[in-house]
């Protein structure tokens, strides 16, 4: 069953990252905006990450809608099962992480996922890793991990 979840969230994330190839080519050759978790200067991380990103980028069916793949960023109420939650799926569950790390949020699953080489699992998203992410996409994403460990 999880074989047939991976397939089609591997070709239904590849399809999303392709609507990102305009994105893409302001990035330069490498598809990159730098390190992992580095934003452009000047880049906002003021935006609506359930809606911008994890809705049209992570949120398919067989992904992260639901409990398909132990993380559902779609449902209402998507901080409660992050902040401080331990990483599940079976290829992270026993990896000690957090999906938001209030301590170490450099430490957090979630941003660790979005690098070329995560500690457990696949990059994400699934099937283009980082480069399916738009600067501005990275940034949200980026700004809302710091929204979340804030005091």
């Amino acid at each position: 069953m999880w074989i047939r979840a991976w397939t089609l969230c591997t070709f239904g994330c590849l399809c999303v990252g392709a609507a990102c190839d305009g994105a893409r080519a302001e990035r330069g050759p490498s598809g990159g905006e730098g390190a992992a978790g580095t934003v452009a200067a000047g880049q906002s991380t003021d935006c609506d990450v359930e809606g911008e990103v994890f809705a049209r980028v992570c949120g398919t069916s067989v992904c992260h809608e639901g409990t398909v793949n132990g993380l559902d960023l779609i449902a209402p109420e998507v901080d409660t099962r992050l902040l401080d939650v331990p990483a599940a799926g079976f290829e992270c569950a026993d990896s000690g992480l957090r999906i938001v790390d209030a301590e170490q949020p450099e430490h957090s699953l979630l941003l660790l996922k979005l690098s070329e080489a995560p500690p457990c699992g696949s990059p994400m998203p699934l099937g283009s890793g980082p480069a399916g992410l738009t600067p501005a996409q990275r940034a949200c994403i980026d700004g809302h991990v710091q929204r979340l460990v804030a005091p």
